[in-house]
């Protein structure tokens, strides 16, 4: 199951990295913080760029969580530093303290799992294999992390925006706004019991014939 552990934002990396070096492998099956594929234009020039795409947040994907939560309490800095977020039997999606006093836990009253209309869309941005990989087999390196790709677009003979390929193919209804200038597009989705607006990179195809 995938549960959310909230790291505070410009500490993604360091976490994840302290999760894979003294949390044993075998309490999870992955761990990553996923990107977003854009484009910036940096002097002049189109520039492939990666932010991440929920900020201050990783994914675990774990059958185990009643443990992961205790190991992941001895990295916490007395539960200050790092949360595993869940809900109790009141559905309630509150931050989860794993400092010493995890010991114990039930994970089936103290901690829920991603809600399942958030793992479809994170699957259908990110790819299921981040979700469905065998225990053991992933590779818990920095670069190991999901990306949400460019989305190809161009434009039907009167100028509307059409969705040629990449994750928006999958968000038509979810698309507040395409920003054509910043390449960029928004979408609402459920996360974390409230709906947010992430931005997706987007890619403009050329017609033949047009510079």
């Amino acid at each position: 199951m995938c549960y959310v552990i909230y790291t505070g934002v410009g500490r993604e990396q360091q976490v994840k990295k302290l999760i894979d070096r003294t949390v044993p492998r075998e309490l999870y099956t992955r761990c990553f913080y996923p990107y977003r594929h854009m484009r910036k234009k940096i002097a002049g020039s189109w520039a492939d760029i990666y932010e991440w795409l929920i900020p201050g947040y990783l994914f675990v994907i774990t059958d185990r969580v009643a443990e992961f939560s205790v190991a992941l309490g001895s990295i916490s800095r007395g539960g200050r530093y790092v949360r595993l977020l869940g809900g109790g039997k009141s559905g309630a999606r509150a931050a989860v303290n794993t400092g010493s006093e995890a010991t114990g836990v039930n994970a089936d009253t103290a901690f829920s799992p991603v809600d399942p209309a958030e793992e479809a869309w994170l699957r259908r941005m990110l790819g299921d294999r981040w979700f469905d990989i065998a225990p053991g087999a992933g590779d818990p390196e920095e670069g190991d992390n999901a990306v949400a790709d460019l989305s190809a677009i161009d434009f039907d003979e009167n100028d509307r925006v059409r969705i040629l390929s990449g994750p928006l193919m999958n968000f038509s209804g979810n698309v507040r706004r395409i920003d054509l200038h910043r390449r960029l597009a928004e979408v609402e989705v459920p996360f974390m019991g409230t709906l947010q607006c992430l931005r997706l990179g987007v890619e403009i195809l050329v017609r033949d014939g047009e510079e």
